[in-house]
């Protein structure tokens, strides 16, 4: 009996250690196998290419009329009518009648001094004939221009000192000048339009008795336009002159061409900005209204646009290295127009990875799945 039971146990100890055994070594194996690789990182990228080439930034500025002008009255008198009411919108062309004032009196005035002083000449001709022989044909000739109806030609040179005080003598040159000045004044009882243009402001109409200085109104052109924008500092030093323009609507549905002609020589204080002008032709647009533009610059030095998403507070962005490792990468932030950053780079190409996850990390492997 007692040799059985150690028999028995000697079975029990010698299967007991076949199963240690097995399950040490399969521990064994659990441990030193080794773990699968992870995955690396797949992103989407696209190459970001630093080039000196035009580029166009943006702003949007008030249109105004290239041609603008306050009327006033230079007389007194009262405003006749006109085949043209002098009301807003209402178009003139150029060397049009927009005004006629009242000039009965001055007319009266101006022929009477007009008929005195051909008498006044005629009378002098027998003298001059004898005392200044040589300048009698030239003096007989305006005299005979001379009309009581019509503008007196400018008068015939004094050729020497003696012929000057003779005709200033007889009181000929007071009442010539005296007359050049009514002409003058009576031309200015009518405005003509000096440019094609149309009434922004009409103050008033026919029957109107107006003063010397009364503002009768405005007149624009409505073809030539001028658009102020304002560009940072930086910005408005790469905007010459001449520089191509596009002038658009806020849905880009139409557009118009125009070109810089001046910039400003200061910077505003408050938006550290400098104004660029302008210029731009259409009997499409209208005064005062207002209009993006897109202002071809050239850098001197190279630059790229990039979507804002893809840069940091700190103007970096997430590179892909050449061991294919994320690194962020600092660039220059020059503009910014809405969604698209244009920027500067010490290196001509970046590949850059797009769009930004939550867990990139500096030195992360990842593989570009995508490159545009």
């Amino acid at each position: 009996m007692k040799r059985n039971s150690s028999i028995f146990f000697a079975i029990a100890l010698f299967l007991g250690g076949i199963f240690l055994y097995g399950f040490l070594s399969e521990k064994e194996t659990k441990e030193i196998e080794p773990s699968p690789e992870k995955e690396e990182l797949k992103v989407e990228a696209h190459r970001l290419e630093f080039l000196i080439q035009p580029y166009y930034v943006f702003s949007t500025g008030r249109l105004q009329s290239d041609n603008r002008l306050s009327l006033r009255s230079e007389v007194n008198g009262i405003i006749k009518n006109n085949s043209k009411r002098f009301k807003e919108g209402i178009s003139y062309k150029k060397g049009e009648l927009i005004f006629s004032i009242d000039d009965r009196d001055i007319q009266y005035e101006i022929k009477a001094l007009r008929s005195s002083t051909i008498g006044r000449l005629s009378s002098l001709l027998a003298d001059l004939k004898i005392d200044h022989p040589k300048s009698y044909g030239i003096w007989k000739d305006y005299f005979e221009s001379l009309s009581v109806e019509k503008n007196f030609p400018e008068a015939p040179e004094a050729t020497h000192s003696k012929l000057l005080n003779f005709l200033s003598s007889r009181g000929f040159y007071s009442d010539y000048y005296q007359l050049r000045k009514l002409e003058n004044i009576l031309g200015k009882h009518r405005i003509y339009a000096p440019f094609n243009c149309i009434v922004s402001e009409g103050n008033v109409q026919g029957g109107t008795l107006v003063n010397t200085g009364s503002i009768l109104g405005s007149i624009i052109d409505p073809i030539n336009f001028e658009l102020e924008l304002y560009f940072g500092n930086e910005i408005a030093k790469l905007v010459e002159l001449g520089s191509e323009v596009i002038i658009y609507n806020t849905d880009s549905t139409i557009t118009h061409k125009g070109k810089v002609i001046r910039k400003g020589r200061t910077v505003d204080s408050s938006t550290n900005q400098i104004q660029i002008f302008v210029a731009t032709q259409s009997n499409e647009l209208t005064d005062g209204s207002y209009w993006n533009a897109a202002v071809q610059i050239i850098p001197y030095q190279p630059i790229s646009t990039i979507h804002s998403k893809l840069i940091d507070e700190n103007d970096r962005i997430w590179r892909v290295s050449n061991d294919q490792t994320l690194e962020l990468w600092k660039v220059d932030r020059l503009y910014e127009w809405g969604n698209q950053v244009i920027v500067s780079s010490k290196d001509s190409l970046i590949t850059v990875a797009d769009p930004l996850r939550k867990n990139f990390q500096e030195g992360l492997k990842v593989e570009i799945s995508t490159k545009r």
